[in-house]
Parts: C-alpha cells; structure tokens; sequence
C-alpha cells in the first residue's frame, strides 16, 4: 500500500462509515453473513437474504480468498447524495485462489452508508 492510500485508509477508519465499510468487508470475507446482513438499512436488509448475500459476494471474489481489505478512496459528498447519508466507501479486496496464493486479483466494493434507528448502517453495496 503507497503513503497516499495509506493515508486515505486510516482517514476513513476514523469514520463511522469507513469503519463500518470495513467490518462489512471483514465480515463478508469470513464467512459471516448473519453478521454482514445485520450491518444493512432495513430496505436493503429485506432485498439481501443471507444466502443471496454469499452468492453476490463469492461471485466477486470468484470463490477465492480475501488476503487484504483497504478503504481506499471515502466520499462525504457525492451527487444524489440523500440527506441521510454519511458517507460512502470504495474498498479493494485483494484476493487469491484457495490454494493457489500466488493466482491473484483485486475486487472492489462500493458501499453507501446511512444514519438509520439504531445508528449507521450500508444503505447500497455496488458489487465489483
């Protein structure tokens, strides 16, 4: 990882919606979907059943296996932004084969974080 996205990085894990951009990530990549799910905005969390989840996810990583997870670029203002936004979050998703660490390739999630009843939870997650 460069200084810039470094930087960039520990910037957005002093966010609330950095931080919680990158337990979804976390929590995905370890299987564990109840976990990611209950970090969803209500619509989102009808829309995105656990096993529908896991299919959406392991498709992105083609099956492999997360070796590391950055927040590499934070938006506070984009267009369209709803009032009730946050903020959203690029993560990169830096993955390999089960068996094969050295068959490497990045994924990118794009995630919309929200204020909702209960505090900030993933409003949209744009897959790739």
């Amino acid at each position: 990882m460069d200084m810039a996205t470094r930087a960039e990085h520990l910037r957005l894990m002093n966010t609330e919606y950095g931080r919680l951009a990158v337990d979804f990530a976390q929590a995905l990549a370890g299987d564990q979907y109840v976990t990611a799910r209950e970090m969803l905005a209500q619509q989102l969390k009808s829309e995105m059943p656990e096993e529908r989840l896991k299919d959406r996810f392991r498709k992105l990583i083609f099956g492999g296996v997360v070796a590391q997870i950055e927040a590499m670029e934070g938006y506070d203002q984009y267009p369209d932004k709803p009032p009730e936004d946050i903020g959203g979050v690029c993560l990169a998703l830096h993955c390999h084969e089960q068996d094969k660490p050295l068959m490497s390739h990045n994924a990118f999630l794009m995630v919309f974080v929200k204020r909702e009843a209960g505090g900030p939870r993933i409003r949209e997650v744009r897959w790739g």
